[in-house]
């Protein structure tokens, strides 16, 4: 009776075709479906209303349809659904519901249906699912929600679902489910929400899903909701920084982060106030004012390490469910600008520390030095190119939510690749009812041009600059030494007296310099040895040799970049300790020698003074 125009259908206008098994009154021009409509015909077992303009069904509409068993009511224009419209259908086992305009699904749509195994409602625009809307449904196994427009689940809105097995929700935009809502379905073994995109999900959302075997997903979080005992396959797509863990993943870090971070303000703040409040901002040497803007540099890092620790305590272990909203958040913008300006300024002043050794050794009497003017110019320069260049990343994670949204710790190194052209497909496996995720690209490209020009670019050149400074330093000391070792060999033969004075003059003044360049070198090492690993590691990343474990970044801020953060406030303290020292002993030593030179010239004095007497007496006597 399909394809016939059919307008409209009188009550019991079936009662003459009672022996009837199978109708079809697709493509017809229905509205409604009348009480009554069906009566007689108790003998079908299959009826198909599909592409028909019905709007709605009026209550007892399907009465008389006692051996229906599948009935497909597909792409007609219906509105709404009453309450208890199917109760007559006591044989169903298969409804398809599938492209209508429903709306709402309300309490009590599905009474009456107690055979049902299959349900079908995917694109009828559902944009409400009131709690109980599937009761009565007590042997259903399969339900398919897909390609609607519900945003949200709340609580017992499955209730009664306890056979179901398989539920599929693809296509629906989900911004929050809340907890209970899978309550009472524990024998459900897949669950199929793609295109779920929740805002805030919490612990406990999953609870009831006892049994589950496969989950489908786009958001990881959800994955990281299932016990790892169950063994729960998780079917969806993963990013660099996807992950279940804390924001510190371990305890080692964990602790760590705290004990380094408070290292480094308390040991730099006591640097900076050792120098520049004991000793005064003005009179303040050369090398006294790089420490001091190093050490503040440095207690900036360890201001971030604290910050980073808090938040890692803030957000426990549950960190993975607010994992988005931290990285494109403003706190972890503000203490990225604050580990990048550190950074920076660190990397500036080692570089200057090192130029200033290298003119002091290499030319010790020429009148071109670091005057402490000139010092305080460039570093002031270099100090406004840090914040620049921080401002800069902070603006651009601003504009770029994906500038720090593959990192955790807010510092955008370059150790991450991103694919190019990437293609995702999802393949329906018909054997397991699941889909299958693929994704495939073409190549990588640096996730962040910023990083890599600043760290890989910029950074690089200083540290060349800072290591062929101190090579270069080296090879001058070893030339020195050996000038020294020849000049002994001739020190037998006479030597003008004045030139002897200003070669002592210029050996102490070098050998000061040298024990200087000596102490600065720990502090230089330090930074050179932290920064280095991190360039050849993002050198070989972004060339596509290697790939960097998503842990190995977390390791990486902890411990690699501001150790020297922390070490370099104990180094200065400790090669000043070992100076003020060795300028004791040189000092004892120096008293020493000088009091046993007087007690030699007192001798001799009473020597002196015996002969003379002795003379006079023996003069006298022969007189």
């Amino acid at each position: 009776m399909s394809h016939n125009d059919i307008m409209d259908l009188v009550p019991g206008v079936f009662r003459s075709i009672a022996n009837v098994s199978y109708m079809s009154l697709s493509y017809n021009s229905m509205k409604t479906l009348k009480k009554g409509t069906f009566l007689g015909l108790s003998r079908v077992s299959s009826l198909d209303i599909n592409n028909v303009p019905i709007r709605y069904m009026e209550h007892g509409a399907l009465e008389g349809l006692t051996a229906l068993r599948s009935f497909e009511l597909s792409y007609n224009a219906l509105e709404f659904v009453y309450p208890d419209t199917f109760q007559d259908l006591s044989s169903l086992q298969h409804l398809s519901i599938t492209g209508n305009s429903l709306s709402t699904l309300q309490k009590g749509t599905f009474h009456g249906l107690h055979n049902v195994t299959d349900l079908i409602l995917v694109s009828d625009n559902i944009s409400k699912v009131e709690p109980g809307a599937f009761q009565g449904l007590d042997n259903l196994i399969y339900m398919d929600l897909g390609n609607n427009t519900f945003t949200d689940l709340q609580a017992d809105t499955f209730a009664g679902l306890s056979k179901l097995q398989v539920l599929w929700m693809s296509h629906v935009p989900l911004r929050y489910i809340e907890p209970g809502t899978f309550k009472g379905l524990s024998n459900v073994v897949s669950l199929n929400i793609l295109h779920a995109d929740l805002e805030a999900p919490t612990m406990g959302i999953l609870d009831g899903l006892d049994n589950l075997a496969s989950l489908s997903t786009r958001d990881y979080r959800l994955c990281c909701l299932l016990d790892p005992a169950r063994n729960v396959s998780c079917i969806g797509p993963t990013e660099s920084f996807s992950t279940c863990q804390r924001l510190m993943p371990n305890t080692i870090l964990r602790v760590a982060i705290w004990l380094l971070g408070i290292s480094a303000i308390l040991g730099n703040l006591y640097v900076i106030a050792q120098r520049a409040v004991k000793k005064g901002w003005r009179e303040l040497t050369v090398q006294s004012i790089l420490i001091t803007h190093l050490a503040i540099s440095d207690a900036l890092m360890g201001a971030y390490m604290i910050a980073l620790g808090a938040a890692d305590l803030h957000f426990g272990a549950s960190y993975f469910l607010s994992a988005e909203a931290w990285r494109t958040g403003t706190w972890c913008k503000v203490i990225g600008f604050l580990s990048m300006l550190s950074s920076e300024a660190s990397v500036f002043l080692v570089m200057l520390i090192s130029i200033d050794r290298f003119i002091s050794i290499a030319f010790p009497f020429s009148r071109f030095r670091l005057e402490a003017r000139f010092v305080r110019f460039t570093i002031a320069v270099f100090w406004l190119i840090a914040f620049a260049l921080s401002l800069t990343g902070s603006i651009m994670a601003g504009k770029m939510p994906s500038f720090y949204g593959l990192s955790d710790v807010c510092v955008g190194l370059p150790l991450i690749t991103t694919p190019v052209n990437q293609t995702t497909t999802w393949t329906y496996i018909r054997e397991t009812g699941t889909y299958a995720y693929n994704a495939s690209a073409t190549g990588t490209q640096p996730a962040w041009a910023f990083s890599v020009f600043l760290y890989l670019g910029l950074n690089f050149v200083c540290f060349i600059v800072v290591l062929v400074c101190y090579v270069l330093i080296f090879i001058i000391v070893r030339r020195s030494s050996r000038d020294v070792a020849r000049r002994g060999k001739m020190a037998g033969k006479p030597s003008n007296g004045v030139y002897g004075g200003a070669s002592s003059q210029r050996s102490v003044t070098f050998s000061r310099e040298v024990k200087l360049a000596s102490r600065m070198a720990l502090v230089v090492g330090t930074d050179f040895f932290c920064w280095m690993p991190v360039i050849i590691m993002g050198i070989l990343t972004q060339s596509g040799m290697i790939s960097v474990p998503e842990e190995l970044y977390a390791w990486t801020v902890v411990f690699i970049l501001p150790i020297n953060s922390s070490l370099n406030p104990y180094l200065y303290t400790i090669s000043e300790l070992c100076s003020k020292q060795r300028k004791k002993s040189k000092k004892s030593t120096k008293c020493i020698r000088m009091t046993c030179t007087l007690n030699r010239l007192s001798d001799n004095d009473r020597t002196v003074n015996a002969a003379v007497d002795s003379d006079t007496v023996a003069g006298y006597i022969g007189r």
